[in-house]
């Protein structure tokens, strides 16, 4: 594999260079001259200013490097690199959230002996205006109380029927029977698969028609009467029609991870030339939808850019089995895509709303497994322009020169560079004081060339080689024993000033060396 080369890490290992480079120093010199040749009571004050070059780093990197890195970029197969990120699920919205049925309210009625009889109706409480035709339950119960003020003198039966609610092709009832001596009796019907019409056979929506009647008056005593209390409670819907409403249902707000190592340290001046995200929507619910989904993008440096998505829409389902699906994509001829991507968000919220039966009044239908899923799917191939696009790194708690600071006079770090990538690379170094952080020393250095491309944007060569030198004398030197941070900050273009678009491949590689000539004032002897 490619060694991966960080300019940042040069200056800090120097110290222990130093060092090597001083005892390699000394025993050069001592392995040429005789022993008895030398007086080493005169040569105690005498000073040697030695001049020596070795290598550093001989290291190459790759963009192959970058792919084996990191899950979210992918080599096509003419080796081009592109950013793949796919989430099937987004976020779902169950059918919960679109037909909301909430535990009803009891309804009382009294039957008497001289009246044992009475049909009344009710609405079916719902929430968001949701008026329903038809529906089947999948759940629930219908609680039947009778209640008396005095023990009834003999067995009293009670039957209660649901007009509109159909099993096996008839309306359901329950007979409820109240003992001798009692004044509280109960029973309940399971709704469970139940069938019905909440219009009533006519043009009514919610509509419930009850009928409750005493089967056997003449058990009763002459002035007695019976309290009828009903109530439906725990209702889940299994199926139903009707028109949902028109109302706004939250979208689960969560994040998404976009970090894409190698990238993320980057920040402004990248500009894709191909930027696309896509938004995969599936829908069992047979109602359309309008969604505003909000995408904010954040980058490793807490910058903020939001993807302006708008109101899109949701078809609905043509029926309950089969899901609609559909895609949304936003490029650039229709939102801010690139500006979005171009802040290189390690991390996107997301949140929103849907807009139900954005319309208005609509033929709608559920069941209980309907609901609508969004994924997403971001496929943006690495062709871009870079114009200063900005690294800016610090390294703290770096020593430098701890040892024997004085015995280097001068110091030249020497730069070879073998750029098969397609930018330039400005690089400001600074050393920063202890105390405040301010810069005590620097350099700067236009360490790359781009490499030219063709029309695609291909690398066709590599730039020529770049012989570059940067020289610390003693006094600089001296300052920077002051500082223990490093601040790094490379400004990365394209070819043409940041107008050349370049199409990145696994196969561009960057060759460096450094090497350091070293200028020595070493004192053979010192007491």
């Amino acid at each position: 594999m490619p060694k991966t080369f960080n300019l940042a890490e040069v200056l800090p290992n120097s110290r222990t260079f130093m060092k090597q480079l001083t005892i390699l120093a000394v025993l050069v010199i001592a392995m040429s001259c005789s022993k008895d040749k030398l007086d080493f009571d005169m040569a105690k004050d005498i000073r040697f200013q030695p001049e020596i070059e070795a290598p550093l780093i001989n290291a190459t990197l790759s963009l192959e490097d970058l792919e084996a890195r990191d899950t979210n970029i992918v080599v096509d197969p003419d080796n081009a690199l592109r950013i793949k990120y796919t989430k099937d699920s987004l976020f779902y919205i169950s059918a919960s959230e679109f037909v909301k049925i909430p535990e009803q309210n009891p309804v009382s009625v009294s039957l008497q002996k001289s009246a044992p009889q009475l049909d009344t109706d009710i609405q079916l409480g719902t929430l968001g205006g949701v008026e329903l035709g038809q529906a089947t339950f999948s759940a629930g119960f219908y609680v039947i109380n009778l209640e008396t003020t005095s023990p009834a003198v003999s067995a009293v039966d009670v039957e209660v029927t649901l007009k509109n609610a159909i099993q096996n092709g008839n309306p359901i009832s329950k007979t409820v029977t109240l003992s001798t001596g009692e004044t509280f009796a109960k029973d309940s019907i399971d709704l469970s698969n139940i069938e019905f019409d909440f219009t009533g056979g006519q043009q009514k929506v919610n509509y419930i028609g009850m009928s409750m009647e005493v089967l056997n008056p003449s058990a009763m005593a002459p002035s007695s009467s019976i309290e009828v209390i009903t109530q439906f409670k725990r209702l889940g819907l299994e199926e139903a029609t009707g028109f949902f409403g028109q109302r706004s249902i939250n979208i689960p707000g969560s994040s998404l991870d976009l970090d894409i190592s190698g990238l993320d340290d980057l920040v402004n001046g990248l500009y894709l030339t191909e930027p696309k995200l896509t938004l995969n929507t599936s829908s069992t619910l047979g109602a359309n939808l309008s969604m505003n989904l909000d995408l904010d993008g954040i980058n490793s440096k807490g910058d903020v850019v939001s993807l302006d998505a708008g109101n899109k829409p949701i078809a609905a389902a043509d029926d309950p089995i089969t899901p609609k699906q559909n895609s949304i994509t936003f490029d650039k001829s229709n939102s801010n895509i690139a500006d979005f991507l171009a802040n290189i968000p390690a991390e996107v919220l997301y949140s929103g709303k849907v807009e139900l039966n954005p319309s208005g009044m609509a033929n709608n239908f559920i069941t209980k497994n309907s609901g609508v899923k969004v994924g997403v799917d971001v496929d943006v191939p690495l062709r871009l322009r870079a114009d200063n696009m900005q690294l800016d790194k610090i390294l703290d708690d770096i020593d430098f020169f701890s040892e024997n600071p004085e015995e280097v006079e001068a110091l030249t770090l020497i730069f070879y560079t073998d750029n098969g990538f397609p930018f330039d690379m400005f690089v400001d170094v600074q050393f920063l004081e202890i105390n405040t952080g301010d810069s005590i020393q620097g350099f700067q250095l236009p360490l790359l060339k781009a490499a030219p491309v063709d029309g695609s944007g291909r690398v066709t060569s590599n730039a020529p080689v770049e012989r570059l030198e940067v020289t610390f004398t003693a006094e600089m030197l001296d300052r920077i024993q002051h500082a223990d941070k490093l601040r790094f900050v490379g400004k990365i273009s394209t070819a043409n000033s940041g107008s050349q678009v370049a199409t990145l491949y696994t196969d561009y590689e960057l060759g460096i060396r450094i090497a350091a000539r070293v200028k020595l004032n070493v004192k053979l002897n010192d007491e």
